[in-house]
């Protein structure tokens, strides 16, 4: 009986947790500079929120 309740358990807060999860939406996914010189510098910052129900956790920044 004791292992049906803790089965039950799991089974229910599985969903709960697999939609626990970070979800980054940003205003914009690019940005289209034109003819940049190769000295000149560039600046664009990219706005972005958590929409999860978890921390947003960014280890790594690769520009393209």
């Amino acid at each position: 009986m004791r292992y049906f309740f803790c089965s039950a358990f799991f089974v229910l807060l599985f969903p709960v947790l697999a939609c626990a999860q970070p979800s980054i939406h940003f205003e914009t996914m690019k940005r289209d500079f034109g003819t940049v010189n190769q000295k000149d510098k560039v600046d664009f910052e990219f706005h972005f929120v958590n929409k999860g129900t978890e921390d947003l956790v960014i280890e790594k920044v690769v520009p393209s």
